[in-house]
């Protein structure tokens, strides 16, 4: 069963299972079309993919609406969207145009906005439904989501409603059972969720020749796996605990890439949150509003920017490499970073203001260069925002 849509390159390296390339049962695809990266190379032309990690609570939130100022392309100006819900948490945002926007909870719901308040496309059964942590929408329109045990997918590029989706337990899958943290993909045709169990971060992938997920990779080597990003040459970079993060390649073969250490950042007991690139540059961010950038010549990962100890970074979002933003717990009420194509840097506080009062901001989405959406917690409720210009 091949994984459709996985790019690969060069010559034929050992897999990650130890069985030769072509020779694996149909996992990896075969030699004849070349099998593998080179074990380093990284595509220069990364793309605007993006990926949120983190928890973010919620309810219907109103009306509230701010710009904020961004001297060469114009302020944003904010508006909450509705239909959030209440006494739940929105954990994750993705879609493939401001118009087709998906929300996955923790009470186990996927809801989605057509451009205006959010509604419910899916509950999870069981009495108490599975946490859901992650979502991915694919460009032509098929919603893959993940959390606690469970697995979703929806192929038929429509996702509107329960009967469109497909619900796995990971307790079916071999090695069993596994909490997903994340998703990402490439294309409409590669979608991978991170997660983990039992202390071992793992990778799973979505199959869509034999419409089914596969665990590839059983022990991402990279700790509790907590976001993911893939680049355009089909590397994909896993962030999660234990000072490091893991690149993998299309042949499923894994790289523990290291952060490294400087004199205001011991990264032992760092964790990352959220894994990010554009146009060849990479970020990860995570505790004490750290964000490290990774050296393509050397394959490591070096600090660029340090917050408060006290606050985290849960999430990051891009649409173009001279502008990504970082976001995390309150700091001055609310955390928010920007990357202008040169440094980082906190957005003034002044500006912040124009967000909802003490808002944290959890997920993020770029659909264009000019839309942003922000998910989070405000006094207990979910939130969502758009900003646009």
């Amino acid at each position: 069963m091949a994984i459709s849509g996985l790019v690969f390159f060069g010559g034929c390296p050992q897999p990650i299972d130890a069985v030769p390339c072509g020779d694996d049962g149909g996992l990896h695809p075969g030699a004849d079309g070349g099998s593998g990266s080179d074990g380093g190379e990284v595509d220069t032309d990364a793309g605007s993919n993006e990926r949120d990690a983190g928890v973010a609570a919620g309810t219907d939130a109103g009306t509230d609406a701010g710009v904020i100022s961004r001297a060469d392309a114009g302020p944003f100006s904010w508006a909450v969207i509705p239909g959030t819900g209440t006494d739940q948490t929105v954990t994750a945002i993705h879609g493939t145009s401001p118009h087709n926007v998906y929300i996955v909870t923790s009470d186990g719901e996927i809801l989605r906005s057509t451009g205006g308040a959010f509604s419910k496309v899916l509950t999870l059964p069981g009495a108490t439904p599975p946490v859901l942590q992650g979502v991915w929408v694919t460009p032509n329109g098929n919603v893959f989501a993940g959390g606690y045990n469970t697995l979703v997918a929806c192929t038929n590029g429509d996702c509107a409603q329960a009967s469109d989706f497909t619900i796995t337990s990971t307790a079916d899958l071999s090695p069993a059972y596994g909490s997903i943290e994340g998703l990402c993909g490439h294309g409409n045709d590669t979608v991978y969720a991170v997660g983990g169990f039992g202390g071992e971060g793992r990778l799973w992938a979505y199959d869509f020749s034999a419409g089914k997920w596969v665990v590839p990779i059983p022990n991402t080597q990279a700790g509790y796996a907590r976001s993911c990003f893939i680049a355009d040459n089909g590397d994909a970079f896993v962030a999660g605990a234990y000072a490091r993060l893991l690149r993998v390649t299309p042949a499923f073969l894994a790289f523990v890439e290291p952060i490294i250490a400087s004199d205001e950042f011991d990264p032992s007991d760092w964790l990352s949150y959220a894994v990010v690139g554009a146009n060849g540059r990479f970020f990860a961010t995570g505790g004490g509003k750290k964000i490290v950038e990774r050296d393509n010549a050397t394959r490591t990962w070096n600090l660029v920017a340090s917050g408060n100890s006290y606050y985290e970074n849960y999430a990051l979002a891009t649409f173009a490499p001279d502008e990504i933003y970082a976001a995390g717990s309150p700091d001055l009420n609310r955390s928010l970073q920007r990357f202008d194509g040169v440094k980082w840097t906190n957005i003034p506080d002044s500006d912040r203001r124009a967000l909802p009062y003490w808002m944290t901001l959890e997920a993020m989405w770029m659909p264009d260069a000019d839309t942003i959406f922000l998910a989070g917690e405000r006094s207990s409720d979910a939130i969502v925002v758009m900003g646009t210009r």
